[in-house]
């Protein structure tokens, strides 16, 4: 046993030079091998080859088989002629290239040409496989009137490409190869018959996708053209844009799509399963109208419109977006006395925007009643921006709000001495209509009427006179009289405010780890009023506490910074009766991380008069409501960030006018956690140069 395992351990280890010489000896004692096989066989020693051929050039059977050391190029115009029956081993990683020249390999029936591996020999330990060497390419310069294959077989490689070229291709057999049996581009047109392949990854002709701009013939025999993607025979048709671009939840919208080549629509599809899209008439080959219709619960977000037109298919990205958000004033109708003092009322919107939106207020009798500011912005994230009305004389007019963003709100106004508070309604003066009836009887009596806001009184004598009230309670007295007329009364619709109501609540974002105070605001809120919070994981709620003139509330929370990111339904309750928000969305929270932080921008510079996708990278980049920039005079930015799933970036698009004042713009994010910094550093300042 020790004189055997002295023999074994020079062995067992060998160093890396050993090993090093032992795979060059290795090799060498394959092709010795090689020799040895074709030494038996009869043949000539094997010949090696590489490099370019510049002139012609004749591989002969007598000097079979050819083993290729490195890249064979034919160029220069000369012509590689490949006798019958010569065997062509390929080196790994080697290919045989036509560039600027022409292949003829014409074999025959009984003495076909083979091109294959160096392993491609009587050994079971050299066992060939597919790929191990490269192509047999024919490329742009190729001479393919003078480039004919027949009876080759090409083994054990990775197939062959034609680019730009058209060389005829006889009974050609692809074994064995890595990919594709043969490749072509969309500018080749090569011919042939009795193709045949097996053993390949692909057994066929691979066609890339794309368009066929000049004539092409495929006349390939033997083995399937297989095309790999969308092909079009001519320009391929395409969509530039569709206007608009995107959709709301709960709406329905015309949109024009515009491109090339979309003549004769066949079908319309959107990805989004809750988002329809129907083709429309008067479709020509740059556009076609099409109906998109989104249901309320579509998803948010970018989704796809794919048709198919006569020409092949398209597509383009499509934006779902939440609904348009509306005016209201509130509360609607506005009653004042005419005492010059201003009263607050509020103007919101039905839920909060990305972007600022700009209110302004008039009323169409200025002598009656003024209103002010003339108007108010509404930033992002917020819902509601407070004007004053002030009244002067008695009379009625009407108080309009518009903006250039959202749809405009009216309201009517009574300026009245008989004010019961802003949020008390009064109707148009009423008129009595006094008519023939039954004498009452002789006696007098008094009638008490259940209206809150209307007052009659009746003369005492044979003509009756008519009175204007508007007091909460009201009598009736009638005298004794032979006869007393009836009455009737005929008035516009009276608005009425029954009972409490809320109107919005601030902040609209709980900070995730944070103890906050949720503020509600309303009208005629009881002393009483409780609070709750759905769903209420992660949130601990304290005593709620109702001002003295019941139009605001606050309660203490405490957030748990584990507490699941999301929104959270407010509900107000006196006993068992629910306190209604007015609008109906006006009770929604969101808990949110803290505010966000901007750490760079990409660019961090651009031009007057470009349109550039900005990229912010930051922390806390969660429930975006708007992105500015001070000053951002010549600025727009797109209305729809796209924010990272771990709220580290946004990209949006930002449009810089030509006329845009340069230098330096401090870029600002709001969320519903807080805002970015308004102090310029490297991190938030844009250059505009």
């Amino acid at each position: 046993m020790k004189i055997e395992s002295t023999h074994f351990r020079p062995i067992q280890a060998l160093t890396h030079a050993r090993r090093t010489a032992f795979a060059h000896f290795a090799a060498a004692v394959m092709w010795a091998l090689v020799g040895w096989l074709v030494a038996l066989s009869g043949a000539q020693a094997a010949t090696s080859v590489g490099g370019t051929i510049a002139a012609n050039t004749t591989w002969s059977a007598s000097q079979s088989p050819y083993i290729v050391t490195a890249d064979v190029i034919v160029g220069s115009g000369a012509t590689l002629t490949i006798q019958p029956g010569v065997v062509i081993y390929m080196n790994a990683a080697t290919n045989l290239i036509v560039n600027n020249g022409a292949l003829r390999a014409q074999g025959t029936s009984s003495a076909a040409i083979t091109v294959t591996s160096y392993r491609d020999v009587a050994n079971p330990n050299l066992a060939p496989a597919p790929g191990d060497w490269g192509q047999l390419k024919f490329l742009a310069g190729t001479m393919s009137a003078g480039t004919v294959l027949d009876h080759v077989q090409v083994k054990y490689g990775q197939g062959i490409v034609i680019t730009a070229a058209s060389p005829t291709l006889n009974n050609v057999s692809l074994l064995y190869h890595a990919g594709a049996a043969i490749t072509i581009d969309l500018d080749s047109s090569p011919t042939g018959i009795g193709l045949t392949a097996a053993g390949n990854g692909l057994n066929g002709i691979a066609v890339p996708a794309g368009e066929i701009l000049s004539n092409a013939t495929w006349s390939l025999r033997g083995i399937p053209y297989v095309v790999t993607g969308a092909l079009s025979v001519g320009g391929a048709p395409s969509i530039a844009a569709i206007a608009p671009n995107s959709i709301a939840q709960g709406s329905s919208v015309d949109a024009l799509i515009i491109g090339a080549r979309l003549a004769n629509p066949e079908s319309v599809a959107v990805t989004n399963p809750n988002v329809t899209a129907t083709l429309g008439s008067g479709a020509v080959d740059t556009s076609i109208p099409v109906r998109l219709t989104a249901a309320s619960g579509a998803a948010l977000g970018a989704t796809t419109l794919t048709m198919q037109v006569a020409a092949g298919l398209v597509s383009i990205p499509l934006n779902v977006v939440p609904p348009s958000a509306t005016l209201a004033v509130v509360p609607s109708p506005l009653a004042v006395p005419p005492d010059n003092a201003p009263r607050n009322f509020l103007v919101t919107m039905s839920r909060a925007d990305t972007v600022a939106n700009v209110v302004g207020v008039t009323l169409d009798n200025t002598s009656l009643a003024t209103v002010s500011p003339a108007s108010a912005t509404i930033v992002g994230g917020q819902t509601q921006a407070t004007f004053q009305l002030t009244g002067k004389a008695a009379g009625q007019t009407t108080l309009r709000v518009s903006s250039a963003t959202l749809a405009g709100a009216t309201t009517p106004v009574y300026i009245t001495s008989d004010y019961g508070g802003i949020n008390t309604t009064r109707s148009a003066l009423v008129g009595v209509q006094v008519g023939t009836s039954p004498a009452p009887p002789q006696s007098s009596f008094q009638t008490l009427l259940a209206s809150p806001q209307l007052g009659l009184v009746v003369g005492n004598g044979g003509t009756a006179s008519l009175g204007l009230l508007a007091s909460p309670a009201v009598g009736v007295s009638v005298g004794a009289q032979q006869q007393q007329s009836s009455y009737g009364f005929t008035s516009p619709s009276l608005g009425l405010g029954v009972g409490p109501i809320a109107l919005g609540t601030q902040p609209q974002g709980l900070v995730a780890g944070s103890s906050m105070t949720l503020n509600v605001q309303g009208f005629a809120l009881p002393v009483n009023t409780t609070v709750a919070l759905s769903p209420n994981t992660g949130l601990t709620l304290g005593t709620p506490q109702v001002s003295v003139d019941g139009t605001s509330l606050a309660v203490p929370i405490a957030i748990d910074a584990a507490a699941p990111l999301s929104q959270r339904l407010v509900s107000l309750a006196t006993g068992t009766t629910p306190i209604r928000f007015a609008p109906s969305g006006a009770g929604v929270v969101t808990v949110t991380l803290g505010p966000p932080a901007i750490t760079a921008l990409v660019p961090g510079s651009t031009s007057s008069g470009t349109t550039l996708t900005l990229t912010i990278s930051g922390s806390n980049l969660r429930d975006v409501v708007a992105v500015t920039a001070e000053p951002q005079t010549g600025l727009s930015f797109g209305t729809a960030p796209t924010v990272s799933a771990d709220a580290t970036q946004i990209t949006l698009p930002l449009s810089v006018d030509s006329a845009a004042p340069t230098g330096p713009r401090v870029i600002r994010i709001f969320t519903l956690g807080g805002s970015t910094t308004n102090s310029a550093s490297t991190a938030n300042t844009l250059a505009i140069n």
